[in-house]
């Protein structure tokens, strides 16, 4: 424990040295969601959707959209590529913590340095602003467990294309493409709901999905089923987890051939 609060502090602490990009970040952010929220209104007023949805209710996927996306954030993948391509992997596999764990509270620090100061304050002025709905107890406690879950399988799935690295030297084009289909297939910008029904059936069958757009519509209190989504999510964290297990032993005998 005392070695995640250290992994913890140093990327909380590492996200706090530029406090230039802090300002130009909240204020990227403020203007984000202010340009979402005109979009929608906008689309509504002159009737081009009509799904039955208020601009209110759109104000709320937006900025849990926002507060979500940040939580479920990981530069895993980059982080792998940079030890692996600067020399300090073999330094890192000697710290009395695995890699993952290194990566996974480093992660941890630096999204909850951002969510404070760069995403919570102007997710609170537009709830202000538009309106929000906080979900019951019941939704809210399942959306926790569900938020929690989601960065998990984002995690995994980053980690998993960055231990690739090991064979790759380079990633930079495996994770383009693969923050492509999490875009798409994770509704991370539009949502699913808009989606031609086979587009939505094919994300049913990726892990992409239940990273934000899940817990998303558990605080919303549109899930069809919480706890069936919540089962599916831990589903694919087992599935993802026996992927990374088998990558990672592969990478071992790559790191051993080449003299690591």
């Amino acid at each position: 424990m005392k070695t995640a609060l250290e992994y913890i502090k140093i990327g909380f602490k590492e996200e706090l040295i530029y406090r230039s990009s802090i300002i130009w970040g909240l204020l990227t952010s403020v203007l984000a969601m202010f340009v979402q929220i005109k979009f929608w209104q906008v689309l509504i007023s002159a009737s081009a959707i009509s799904d039955g949805r208020s601009i209110g209710q759109y104000v709320v996927f937006i900025v849990i959209n926002s507060v979500v996306s940040m939580l479920t954030g990981t530069r895993a993948a980059y982080m792998i590529e940079q030890y692996i391509n600067d020399g300090t992997i073999s330094c890192a596999l000697t710290i009395p913590a695995t890699l993952k764990k290194q990566i996974l509270f480093h992660d941890f620090g630096g999204n909850l340095n951002v969510l404070l100061f760069t995403v919570l304050p102007p997710a609170i002025i537009m709830a202000l602003i538009y309106g929000f709905s906080l979900p019951d107890l019941k939704n809210g406690l399942l959306f926790v467990v569900s938020v929690t879950l989601g960065a998990l399988i984002s995690f995994e799935v980053k980690y998993i294309i960055g231990l690739t690295a090991f064979f790759l030297i380079t990633i930079w084009f495996s994770d383009f493409f693969l923050q492509g289909f999490m875009t798409l297939f994770g509704a991370s910008a539009i949502p699913l709901w808009f989606y031609p029904d086979w587009l939505a059936k094919v994300s049913l069958f990726l892990p992409f999905r239940y990273i934000s757009y899940e817990p998303i519509l558990i605080f919303l209190g549109e899930s069809e089923s919480p706890l069936t989504a919540i089962i599916l999510q831990l589903a694919w964290l087992a599935v993802l987890f026996l992927i990374e297990k088998l990558v990672w032993r592969r990478a071992e005998r790559k790191l051993i051939v080449q003299g690591g």
